[in-house]
């Protein structure tokens, strides 16, 4: 193992320059030690604000209604088949059950046109604050007329 060499400060540089050690050598490694912790400094603050871009990130992706953040977990799986008792706002009760079925099953598999990835059925059902819901509702309105024919 070596040993740092420690010298005095008003004593002879070690490298042999003449010079006083804290004006020859000392101020070299003060140089590079404070570059180091200026480095560092640096590294930590973009750190600190890549960290507070992603957290904000991810905030505001929450801030999203409740339906298009659980359409984006489910991806191209759809898992929910919403039914009449979900869809308050339309009136089903003059179908059939078969009638029904089939406008439940279109409703269930068009998709809402604001960009949400959600399924008519899916819209009107779970997501109020969605500025095409009344524009759903009457296209899922327009199925059942279609289907009474």
């Amino acid at each position: 193992m070596s040993k740092k060499l420690v010298v005095s400060r008003n004593a002879p540089c070690p490298c042999g320059s003449g010079k006083k050690y804290k004006s020859c050598c000392a101020l070299k490694e003060d140089r590079r030690r404070h570059w180091l912790n200026s480095f560092f400094r640096w590294i930590g603050g973009a750190a600190v604000v890549f960290l507070i871009i992603y957290i904000i990130s991810q905030i505001s992706s929450r801030g999203t209604s409740v339906g298009y953040q659980r359409n984006l977990n489910k991806g191209s799986q759809r898992n929910s088949y919403y039914t009449d008792a979900d869809i308050d706002d339309v009136d089903f009760s003059e179908l059939s059950a078969e009638q029904k079925e089939r406008v439940l099953n279109k409703a269930n598999n068009l998709q809402c046109t604001c960009g949400c990835r959600m399924t008519l059925a899916e819209c009107v059902a779970i997501d109020s604050t969605c500025p095409l819901r009344g524009s759903n509702i009457e296209r899922i309105s327009d199925l059942l007329k279609e289907e009474s024919r």
